[in-house]
């Protein structure tokens, strides 16, 4: 199914849309007893209609597991018999859409909360400080048929991508010869419709309507009957997390290394983002990048970028992409690193 690009927010609806089954993990050091941690551990499930009968199946698999206390989660706790243990549910429409699962646990027994995790996690301590340590192994996650398929996908958006950056080349070696075109043609390059595109000639038109058709091409939804999206896919295939992973320390922040920073206690692990990665190539090949752009604007609140901004910066391109370094670039952007570490102050 093709999803118009524009307006704006709906690349950016697009590229956030979630997982049908999202885990997501919080590591607490704040608590009264500086041996024991807080692990917080949610699934939220999506409520909404079901794409195909594979994703309703994994649905009703994954609320069986959890209402009848078979989930991973729930064995995990049981493994490590925490101080204090609290279990939540939410239901929507009768169906469960969240559960909640939190305990408070000895830091020594972390290690073994995640033991089934392709990860060692330690947890050190020196004068005036705490430091948590994760170091991850290689996902072993997805099966050989989703990596297959993964790989297929992959092929497919590196090509695409790799167009797109052919489009801006073309675009680019246009606004080179015409650099007092350049914004009005960044700015019709987001028009709601082709017919109210203005340009100067019928070259500057096709250009305009290439940038867009090859952008659109970036978005454009999976409509096959697999019970996983190509993001989920790739989480399965490059992350060894099954988890979205949050640590919150009871002091501030001193370093960190592989987390992303959430504020001045707060450090996460995110899921692979396939077209944040796509943005994420900015630079490289194309600078500036109008899909960087467009993603960054949403995420700054702007109702439309600031072309007159983007008109006045240096452009440059390469001519020839191959679909190959394309993909072998957006794996290197998706895949987290091997090694986090988070220092702070203690108490």
């Amino acid at each position: 199914m093709r999803r118009s690009l524009f307006a704006l927010p709906l690349v950016v609806a697009f590229a956030s849309c979630g997982p049908t089954v999202n885990d997501q993990v919080t590591i607490d050091f704040e608590t009264s007893d500086p041996d024991f941690v807080r692990v917080s551990a949610s699934t939220s499930i999506d409520s909404g209609k079901p794409r195909n009968d594979a994703v309703a199946a994994r649905i009703r698999t994954a609320q069986e597991a959890i209402l009848a206390g078979r989930d991973d989660w729930t064995d995990r706790f049981t493994s490590v018999n925490p101080e204090t243990e609290r279990l939540t549910m939410e239901k929507r429409g009768g169906a469960l859409s969240r559960c909640e699962h939190s305990g408070t646990i000895p830091i020594d027994a972390l290690p073994r909360f995640f033991s089934d995790f392709p990860m060692t996690l330690q947890v050190t301590r020196g004068e005036g400080w705490s430091e948590l340590s994760i170091y991850a192994g290689a996902s072993s996650r997805a099966t050989r048929q989703q990596r297959e398929h993964f790989n297929a996908e992959l092929a497919q958006l590196s090509t695409s991508v790799a167009r797109y950056f052919e489009a801006m080349h073309r675009l680019y070696s246009y606004l080179d010869a015409h650099p007092g075109r350049a914004e009005n043609v960044y700015r019709q390059i987001t028009v709601d419709q082709d017919d109210q595109i203005l340009a100067a000639n019928e070259e500057e038109r096709t250009l305009i309507v290439g940038v867009r058709r090859a952008i659109e091409k970036l978005v454009d939804e999976s409509t096959d009957d697999s019970a996983y999206t190509f993001a989920e896919e790739a989480d399965l295939v490059l992350n060894p997390f099954p988890a979205e992973i949050a640590v919150h320390t009871p002091g501030e922040i001193l370093a960190m290394e592989g987390f992303t920073k959430h504020d001045a206690q707060r450090v996460d692990i995110p899921r692979p983002a396939l077209l944040e990665a796509v943005a994420g190539l900015e630079g490289r090949w194309v600078s500036p990048d109008f899909f960087a752009m467009l993603m960054r604007a949403d995420k700054l609140g702007q109702q439309e970028p600031d072309f007159a901004a983007l008109a006045r910066q240096d452009r440059k391109s390469t001519a020839v992409i191959s679909a190959s370094e394309v993909a072998s670039a957006l794996t290197e952007q998706m895949r987290p690193p091997s090694r986090f570490r988070v220092r702070w102050v203690a108490r």
